[in-house]
């Protein structure tokens, strides 16, 4: 395992670790016994803590999941120095790119810049 993923999987975890403790901070006042409360059943600690606990931390998780996939299917990416194995790629150009070159026409010298205005 290289530093960089190491890194990453432990901030992602401290992450992780970070927002399940703010979820159970703020869910700990449902724990509390309610004071004259009017009739009913009330929820079990099981169903407290499926609601406010698991079901913000399940969907943390998938939000977590589906912001993270896409990196992780993710080819490895190209270092200086190392051989470059990607097919070459002409964005915007002719089909025919012989033909484009052998009928392109010297460009003007006398100017310049991003537009040749200047």
């Amino acid at each position: 395992m290289n530093p960089g993923h190491l890194r990453r999987t432990v901030s992602t975890s401290a992450a992780v670790l970070a927002t399940a403790g703010v979820l159970v901070g703020a869910a700990t006042p449902a724990f509390a016994e309610a004071v004259g409360r009017a009739g009913g059943a009330g929820m079990g600690f099981g169903e407290i803590l499926l609601v406010y606990f698991g079901a913000p931390v399940a969907l943390f998780l998938l939000l977590t999941v589906l912001a993270l996939a896409p990196s992780a299917r993710r080819r490895p990416r190209y270092r200086p120095g190392r051989p470059f194995d990607g097919e070459p790629v002409w964005f915007a150009g002719p089909d025919d790119v012989d033909s484009a070159v052998r009928g392109a026409k010297p460009a003007d010298q006398d100017r310049g810049g991003a537009r040749g205005s200047w």
